[in-house]
């Protein structure tokens, strides 16, 4: 297995396009791949237990070859560091969906849009290999009954980089502070999850996308959240590759994610914890087409409910 005694380096690997699920699990992907796809599954473990730790010790050269397609601002084309990633030291070629593609309604960007780039890169050719960055699984999640909030548009020269939520974009220190009440009060030696609770007794705005679901429909809630959230990308993908031929296509992750373990919510930097590290790479072997598409239409579905003010059903 190509790696180090770091983690793994999917540089290392054969393929002519790497999609990137952000915050994918083993055990989710695991338990959801078969429904699209055949292929070869590989349990690795990631280089960081965040996208900023990952990048940085993942990408350590220069890939002259490769095209990066982010819908992740932590890797963007603008020269800008964010979290010491700097993309335009390693790729030449860096297309800032986050930017072009950002749904201001739900403050994410779909999986759609990234697929309409990909194809676009595809069609020109001229012989590069193609690395896909998804944000998804990675709240917030595009159920029609489990979306809260998306994020705040990212505003790097700022510091808001998937950072607080849409709806405490008009209350940016606030937001803050209640950040930090979190990170004080875990350094003080209480959970996340107390933290967090404490924050809601006080009546502070939920922490991010993640935190706002799991307010509003608890952990169990939020597990299923993150499911769907998986199955919406799988599907969308799947319905992509299975317009391509004689693509070596692989899937990976970043790293994973905490969805109440031990009182842990999100992906904090610097987690030695298996449900962080531990990432599949998978080796597309057959795309099972989707005969009857659900959870690739929920995003459309949910900005339907969002324009007509119908809410979440909770």
């Amino acid at each position: 297995m190509a790696g180090t005694e770091d983690g793994f380096d999917p540089m290392a690997e054969d393929w002519d396009l790497l999609i990137v699920l952000d915050a994918c699990r083993f055990d989710a992907f695991k338990d959801a791949f078969s429904r699209y796809f055949e292929g070869d599954l590989r349990r690795v473990r990631s280089k960081g237990s965040c996208t900023p730790e990952w990048f940085r010790r993942t990408f350590t050269g220069r890939y002259p070859d490769v095209t990066y397609v982010s819908a992740n601002p932590y890797i963007n084309s603008l020269g800008i560091e964010v979290a010491g990633c700097n993309a335009r030291e390693h790729f030449d070629r860096v297309l800032d969906l986050w930017k072009s593609a950002w749904d201001p309604h739900l403050g994410t960007v779909t999986p759609d849009s990234v697929n309409r780039v990909v194809l676009a890169e595809l069609e020109r050719g001229k012989g590069r290999r193609l690395i896909a960055h998804y944000i998804q699984p990675h709240a917030p999640y595009l159920s029609p009954r489990y979306f809260v909030t998306g994020f705040q548009r990212p505003q790097l020269v700022k510091g808001i980089v998937l950072t607080g939520t849409a709806d405490s974009a008009g209350n940016r220190l606030l937001a803050r502070l209640a950040g930090k009440l979190v990170g004080l009060l875990g350094r003080l030696g209480l959970s996340m999850d107390m933290a967090l609770r404490f924050r809601d007794a006080l009546g502070l705005p939920p922490l991010s996308p993640l935190d706002a679901t799991r307010r509003a429909h608890g952990v169990s809630g939020l597990r299923e959240a993150y499911r769907e959230n998986l199955l919406v990308v799988m599907e969308s993908v799947a319905l992509m590759l299975s317009s391509l031929d004689g693509l070596k296509v692989a899937i990976t992750s970043d790293h994973g994610e905490f969805l109440g373990e031990g009182g842990m919510y999100s992906h904090p930097c610097g987690r030695d914890h298996p449900l962080l590290r531990t990432v599949p790479y998978f080796e597309v072997k057959r795309v099972k087409r989707p005969a009857h598409p659900v959870y690739s239409r929920y995003p459309v579905k949910l900005k339907v409910r969002l324009a007509f003010g119908r809410g979440n059903p909770g």
